[in-house]
C-alpha cells in the first residue's frame, strides 16, 4: 500500500488463488527478523510457528523463504518461495533469491505503476 504498512498479494502460483489473490499482509506482522517483510527470512518449519505466514496456513507448505523487493530503498513488495518439505531452504538460497529480487524489483514496480495509471485513466473516462 502507499503508506507501506501492508503488501497486497498480486500473483501466486501453486496455491489456491481465490483465497490469496488481493489479500493484504501487514509489513510488520510480528517481532524481529521473521515478523518483517523488510528483511529476508527463512522459515524452516511453519508447523513449529503457527500463523508465521498466514497466507500459507492450511496449504501444506512447511518451509518458506521470503525476500523484500525494494526500489531506491523503499519497500515495494516481497517475493516468496514455499515447499511442502520442512527445512527445504537455507540462508544461501535466501541470498540467491534476494539477488534475483534486486534485479526484478524495478520491473515489478513499473508494472504496478502502469496498472495504476490505466485504472486512473479508466476512471477519468467515465467523467
Amino acid at each position: 500500500t502507499d503508506d507501506e504498512t501492508e503488501l497486497e498479494v498480486r500473483a501466486t502460483t501453486g496455491l489456491p488463488s481465490a483465497r490469496q489473490r488481493f489479500a493484504r499482509v501487514p509489513v510488520e506482522a510480528g517481532t524481529g527478523r521473521y515478523g518483517s517483510a523488510r528483511m529476508p527470512a527463512v522459515h524452516e518449519d511453519l508447523t513449529a510457528v503457527p500463523g508465521a505466514v498466514p497466507l500459507l496456513t492450511d496449504t501444506g507448505m512447511r518451509s518458506v523463504v521470503t525476500v523484500p523487493l525494494k526500489v531506491e530503498g523503499r519497500l515495494t513488495g516481497s517475493l516468496g518461495v514455499a515447499a511442502e518439505a520442512a527445512g527445504r531452504y537455507s540462508n544461501e538460497e535466501a541470498l540467491r533469491l534476494q539477488f534475483a529480487a534486486d534485479r526484478i524489483a524495478l520491473a515489478v514496480e513499473s508494472a504496478r505503476l502502469g496498472e495504476l495509471e490505466r485504472l486512473r485513466r479508466g476512471s477519468l473516462s467515465f467523467l
